[in-house]
């Protein structure tokens, strides 16, 4: 009676085996990175916008105070419900390389999205921060725009102004939210951020 040699049966059993182990840790690392994907998701309520001239190394900044007093600037980029989501500095940040080429992205904007409702008073200021040395244009022509998001986007603000001298502070908004989200631009009556932070503590921080 001849003996069966079951060697080339494990082998197969072995890799068919291997096989599964391998779909299965593919599976669970897909549906990991699903699931990291849909955690990072961002999520906001406004978005609100400052641009100014393209190509130019002018540094124009933005502030937004809460009506619970928090303040959003550059050093103090996420309070509250505010978040700074770019502090554009002129063309200092706007550098990139391809192909061997350094390359400037010509758009300047800044980004701050308000992640809530929180009702009462919202004001927002704009500081020209740095004048680019090599531009002819020493003003800072620039827009603000504020955007609602939700239930679709709405655009409740679009406004131009012109920063005029390095470390000028301007009131460009006030406005009123409700707890439900609703929008009512104020009378802009101007009111310094920048100065008084400096006079309370001789710095920004």
């Amino acid at each position: 009676m001849r003996r069966t040699d079951s060697t080339p049966f494990l082998d197969l059993a072995f890799c068919m085996m291997f096989g599964f182990v391998m779909l299965f840790a593919v599976a669970v690392l897909q549906i990991k990175e699903e699931s990291q994907k849909k955690d990072i998701k961002t999520y906001a309520e406004y978005i609100i916008a400052l641009t100014w001239q393209e190509r130019i190394d002018h540094d124009v900044d933005i502030w937004v105070r809460d009506p619970q007093e928090n303040l959003l600037f550059f050093r103090s980029k996420e309070v509250g419900i505010m978040h700074l989501d770019r502090d554009d500095l002129g063309n200092m940040n706007d550098t990139y390389e391809e192909g061997g080429e350094v390359k400037i992205a010509p758009t300047n904007q800044e980004i701050v999205t308000i992640r809530g409702y929180m009702s009462g008073e919202w004001i927002i200021n704009t500081h020209f921060y740095r004048v680019g040395k090599n531009d002819p244009d020493k003003v800072a022509r620039c827009k603000i725009t504020i955007t609602k998001l939700n239930p679709s986007a709405q655009i409740v603000l679009n406004k131009y102004f012109v920063l005029e001298g390095y470390w000028q502070e301007k009131t460009i908004a006030r406005f009123l939210m409700t707890q439900q989200g609703e929008f009512f631009l104020q009378e802009t009556i101007p009111i310094n951020f920048v100065t008084s932070k400096l006079s309370m503590s001789g710095t920004y921080d």
